[in-house]
């Protein structure tokens, strides 16, 4: 699609970059005035064909649906503007004058469904490498998707919708913890809505925040046996699977290590009798070094697991401390760890058990053979 003012032209086409894990590229709008092209995103993703039959140039008029008609609208905000800009001055406007305006921009709400601003946040965050969103906007987007909420347009949803939808959820045997991480994000993607103008207002400040209720993380003792002593065989999964139970028995035996505490591990950490470390969550506050002795349970995961060239495992070598990549990849592992461990139980008809109750079930087995509590603290780094 193309237009011409008396000093611009203006067009659109798709971004030459393919969005990762789909055919669908984004839709841009081109700018050519002062003799410099220029594009402007409209956020909105189509594939070739779809773009083709909408935009290209065997088609007589843009189709019309919910993506043309949020592109038109963008495109005839621009149009204008321009037109606007050449009305009141002699020169032909420049691109900084016409995006300066362009930020002004209010899409209509009544044109944007969930899944477009779904669409559109996704999108950011990939390009900010914000992965540590990625997981739960997509596992979001699915639950909405389930229930076709997903699809709704922004100008007939409410709060209420979204209470409903978590009331669902939580029937059908979903954490609150997790039911309130999901609401949480379509608040966020609405606020950011809003932020760039997609939106107006956000309809969903209102969604009920449940309370978190604590469980005790407790598992039977011939459970935890099988998890720290059992032989690939007969734990019978993949080596992956049994790689993966390494680090909860690493976990355990380290008095409870966090997973970041034990993926940042070096080399330097450890000597003939123990390992020392100091807790990332306490780093700030403490600077205390823990030291845990170099058991042969511990000794017998390590050489189970894969060998990193400067961390002990490999999964963190090169990646910046604190930066989204190693929040990402550590929550990753987790998921990995927490698979395994669901298999595991599927299998020998196991209670759920989750990565968390190795560092919340060493104290408790220490205190049931009688160590004394001090021990205890200070192996967890207390």
């Amino acid at each position: 699609m193309i237009r011409y003012t008396k000093t611009t032209i203006i067009a659109t086409n798709l971004d030459g970059r393919e969005r990762k894990g789909n055919n669908e590229r984004t839709v841009r709008i081109r700018i050519q005035t002062r003799g410099k092209g220029r594009y402007i995103s409209t956020r909105v993703p189509m594939t070739p064909d779809q773009y083709e039959l909408s935009f290209g140039q065997k088609s007589k008029k843009p189709r019309n649906g919910q993506k043309e008609n949020l592109i038109l609208a963008e495109f005839e905000h621009i149009y204008n503007i321009i037109r606007k800009l050449e009305d009141t001055q002699e020169k032909a406007p420049s691109y900084e004058q016409i995006m300066n305006e362009v930020k002004t921009k209010t899409y209509p709400d009544e044109k944007i469904n969930i899944k477009m601003l779904y669409d559109v946040y996704l999108q950011y965050i990939q390009e900010k490498k914000k992965l540590s969103y990625l997981g739960i906007t997509k596992n979001t987007m699915k639950k909405l998707e389930d229930t076709k909420l997903l699809y709704k347009n922004t100008d007939t949803i409410s709060s209420e919708d979204i209470n409903k939808w978590a009331e669902e959820l939580k029937k059908q045997g979903k954490k609150t913890s997790t039911i309130t991480t999901y609401t949480q994000n379509i608040k966020t993607v609405f606020n950011y809505g809003v932020k760039k103008h997609l939106l107006k207002t956000n309809p969903l400040t209102d969604i009920k925040v449940y309370q978190r209720v604590h469980v005790k993380k407790e598992i039977n003792e011939e459970t935890l046996k099988f998890l720290l002593t059992a032989n690939e065989q007969e734990v019978g999964l993949k080596h992956k699977y049994f790689q993966y139970l390494q680090y909860f028995r690493l976990s355990f035996w380290a008095g409870g290590a966090n997973i970041i505490d034990i993926l940042n591990w070096t080399y330097d950490n450890k000597d003939k009798n123990e390992l020392t470390f100091i807790r990332r969550k306490t780093k700030d506050k403490t600077n205390k070094l823990i030291k845990i002795p170099l058991s042969e349970q511990i000794t017998e995961a390590i050489n189970i697991l894969p060998k990193g060239k400067n961390h002990m495992f490999p999964i963190l070598d090169g990646i910046e401390p604190y930066s989204e990549k190693e929040k990402y990849l550590t929550n990753n592992l987790k998921q990995n760890i927490n698979k395994t461990l669901k298999l595991i139980s599927q299998k020998e008809g196991f209670e759920k058990i989750t990565f968390s109750y190795a560092r919340h079930m060493y104290p408790t087995i220490m205190a049931r053979i009688g160590t004394n509590l001090k021990m205890i603290s200070a192996g967890m780094g207390h």
